[in-house]
């Protein structure tokens, strides 16, 4: 697992850094039926690491496509997230050398960090929802949080979520209280739709569009 104890290695000399990191207490949290889901200790919750090696290998190693207007990657990590990140998470100053050096512990760290934790994945009860919504964060930034909760709301969640990108109680309640399964497959069907509307509005990117389908259809279904 990516705990604080592998982030502490790379920020020793920034004690703010590692408090930051450091994993936050579980809320408890109730179902609109009353049911209590017990905090992460006491119940399977979502895991990181469970996640992580499918995601690695979905990014692959060191990429600098001429299409891609994020620039060269490695890993998935592009050289203006390294930037804004690799000083408070990793200790080490930004630059094209740590890009292409990195390993897939610093990786780790980043991904959870800007990325896992965003979606509060270690708060989600279904892995493979909280998997695939967290792929598409890595890939599209607050556009999955926005979708998830467009989702909910077509799955009927009344009164209707806030469309804000921002994972906080309310919609935790809703994702761990609905069919876990229905709102897989009916956010798998929207992410494909996003990526279709984005390769039609930007031609450019139409060399990409086969990819990231197989990728997003890559994200089945697991029963707890």
């Amino acid at each position: 697992m990516w705990t604080t104890k592998r982030a502490n290695r790379f920020a020793t000399r920034n004690e703010s850094v590692r408090d930051r990191y450091r994993t936050r207490p579980h809320e408890r949290i109730v179902s609109p039926n009353g049911a209590e889901f017990a905090d992460a200790e006491h119940t399977r919750m979502a895991d990181f690491s469970r996640f992580f090696p499918i995601l690695l290998k979905h990014e692959g190693g060191y990429v600098n496509h001429p299409a891609d207007p994020g620039g060269a990657t490695n890993k998935g990590i592009t050289l203006g997230t390294l930037s804004q990140c690799s000083r408070a998470l990793l200790g080490l100053p930004p630059s094209m050398g740590l890009l292409r050096d990195l390993t897939d512990e610093q990786v780790g760290i980043i991904y959870k960090a800007l990325y896992w934790d965003a979606i509060r994945g270690d708060d989600i009860a279904s892995q493979s929802l909280a998997s695939l919504v967290c792929d598409f964060q890595v890939n599209a930034g607050a556009t999955s949080s926005r979708l998830l909760q467009m989702v909910l709301n077509e799955h009927g969640t009344r009164p209707a979520l806030a469309i804000d990108g921002v994972i906080g109680s309310r919609t935790l309640r809703v994702v761990n209280a609905c069919d876990a399964a229905r709102i897989h497959a009916m956010f798998k069907t929207r992410r494909v739709d996003y990526y279709r509307g984005l390769a039609k509005r930007r031609p450019s990117l139409q060399c990409f569009l086969a990819g990231w389908l197989r990728r997003t259809e890559s994200f089945a279904y697991i029963s707890p």
